[in-house]
């Protein structure tokens, strides 16, 4: 038996920014990158209004998701969507702290003003 969404953050809002990471349970750089998307999370106060979900690319539903996203063998991939668009993608790579910031200060933005 596999887990295809290894960790998902849920509330009861509407999530401004959706961060798929897709990567392999066994993996340190996977591992690495979801944790640095959800410390950057935490330090913005975004961890209420962004949806992390982790594809385990080792599962079935979790490489059909892979294929929707054009996600090969280069793992780690970061995809982050907003309103259903890819707004920031890395390939093989944790994103900087900068880089994370300009997609997620979108979020901050919207929830400040909302």
């Amino acid at each position: 038996m596999s887990t295809t969404i290894s960790t998902v953050q849920e509330h009861g809002g509407t999530y401004m920014l959706r961060v798929n990471i897709f990567g392999l349970q066994n993996c340190g750089d996977c591992l690495r990158m979801k944790g640095r998307v959800e410390n950057a999370l935490r330090r913005f106060g975004l961890s209420r209004h962004v949806q992390v979900v982790f594809w385990d690319q080792n599962t079935v539903d979790g490489r059909a998701e892979g294929a929707w996203y054009d996600v090969d063998d280069t793992l780690p991939v970061v995809v982050i969507e907003k309103d259903n668009r890819h707004i920031a993608r890395w390939e093989g790579r944790a994103p900087k702290s900068e880089e994370l910031l300009l997609c997620l200060e979108s979020a901050r933005g919207a929830v400040a003003a909302g």
